[in-house]
């Protein structure tokens, strides 16, 4: 508008004209002078979750403070001067008194797999017309892990894949309501009548007590097979780090199936031999390989030797970018490739 009324005034500068541009040459630098002077007293701290992964929306919150005592802050919308790869969606709010202070949120979905940074937040506001806007950036670094997308799997996934290996299951060495005789001791008060073996309690007032072990589920092993360079795989759809990177995926959602059915899970990565975490059990085991598989760097060099499986008592799941090779794990191993996801994940 005020490239149009200064293009008339030169044209045809009548005062009417003249004065009109005058005014709305003003009105914007008195905009944008209002504007820089309420921004000088904005703060603002960024939040960003610990867990990210891709394809979910997570959201970054800034925590906004007006230290001025009279000029408010209005229109603002706050971000990422460099956001990272995926989808972003800045926050925004319409107003903050002076002395106060407001919550903004932005949603962020990841769009690969690693270590992401941010850097730098930037505020702009166009208070008090909206002519001028004028922009504040704080300089705030944080490195997150993008943790590799989970696909929900079939129902029983773990136990159909490893149903003809008898490996992985074994006597508990702890003390619980098993059927394996553990041991005897004498009777406690709070002991069933059943647990009593009357044919060791000879004595009156000796009672014995048999122990029995606690039947401990199958463990999984999970090993992923990245010892070979990305430059020799070979892709139909021409870029063979997608074949990593859906390898990758898999092994992720192997991990989540095996939490969901109470297992006792581990990985191992080849390739990598930093990356190894033994089997566990529980929700912590899932969020620690999940991190370990989004901080892996496909770029970083490859250690092809030793490509044996660390020796193990569990069931060993195998999976491949592309080709399989049964040289690597047990004969009992059952070997997947980055193909198989497709087959094994949910029906839409």
């Amino acid at each position: 508008m005020a490239l149009l009324l200064g293009a008339a005034a030169l044209q045809r500068p009548t005062a009417a004209l003249v004065g009109s541009f005058g005014v709305v040459v003003g009105l914007f630098f008195a905009s944008g002078l209002v504007s820089g002077v309420a921004m000088m007293r904005l703060r603002a701290i960024r939040r960003v979750p610990d867990r990210c992964r891709v394809g979910e929306v997570v959201p970054i919150e800034y925590r906004v403070a007006n230290r001025s005592w009279l000029l408010p802050v209005c229109d603002l919308t706050i971000g990422e001067l460099h956001p990272p790869p995926g989808e972003w969606s800045g926050g925004w709010v319409d107003a903050i008194s002076g002395r106060t202070h407001r919550r903004v949120v932005a949603w962020y979905k990841p769009a690969r797999r690693g270590r992401i940074s941010f850097q730098v937040v930037q505020a702009t506001s166009g208070s008090p017309l909206g002519l001028a806007r004028k922009s504040l950036r704080w300089t705030q670094e944080r490195t997150v892990v993008v943790t590799p997308q989970v696909v929900p799997l079939r129902r029983g996934v773990i136990g159909s894949l490893t149903s003809a290996s008898n490996t992985g299951t074994s006597i508990g060495r702890g003390i619980g309501p098993g059927e394996d005789p553990a041991g005897l001791r004498p009777w406690r008060h709070g002991d069933r009548v059943r647990h009593v073996a009357w044919h060791r309690s000879t004595m009156p007032g000796e009672l014995v007590v048999v122990e029995r072990t606690e039947p401990e589920r199958p463990r999984v092993r999970l090993v992923l097979n990245l010892s070979t360079p990305t430059a020799a795989l070979r892709s139909a759809d021409g870029d063979p780090r997608l074949l990593e990177e859906r390898a990758i995926v898999l092994a992720a959602s192997l991990a989540s199936a095996a939490n969901d059915e109470g297992l006792e899970y581990g990985l191992e990565v080849l390739g990598f031999p930093e990356a190894v975490s033994p089997c566990r059990r529980g929700g912590r085991q899932c969020t620690r390989i999940h991190r370990l598989l989004g901080e892996l760097d496909l770029d970083a060099p490859r250690r092809s030797e030793p490509r044996s499986v660390r020796a193990t008592p569990a069931r060993v799941i195998v999976i491949h970018p592309e080709r399989v090779d049964l040289g690597i794990g047990t004969k009992e191993a059952v070997h997947l490739t980055a193909a198989h996801l497709s087959s094994l994940e949910v029906a839409p």
